[in-house]
């Protein structure tokens, strides 16, 4: 996916993949907890980038997800992203 400048993904881009990524790794890896800062930041960035963006971004989040998880395992990979995001998702 490219970013809306061509280079580097903009804050929102970024933070709404990894909302997508995120969003399906709840469901996916039983994670209960998701942070309310990161929803709010969600939310504030899906009326920034407009609807049609932020589902394209959101929806490559998820594909993400389910390549790495397809890639590394259910168990790896849902271990890798409770280290990796210990702010934003938990058990």
């Amino acid at each position: 996916m490219t970013p809306e400048n061509g280079r580097e993904p903009s804050h929102c881009e970024d933070l709404m993949a990894t909302h997508g990524l995120l969003t399906r790794a709840q469901v996916v890896c039983d994670f209960s907890k998701y942070s309310n800062d990161m929803l709010a930041e969600a939310k504030k960035c899906y009326a920034d980038l407009g609807e049609e963006k932020a589902m394209e971004i959101l929806k490559f989040g998820m594909k993400e997800f389910d390549r790495n998880m397809d890639e590394l395992g259910k168990t790896k990979f849902c271990g890798a992203l409770a280290r990796d995001y210990p702010k934003i998702i938990a058990k």
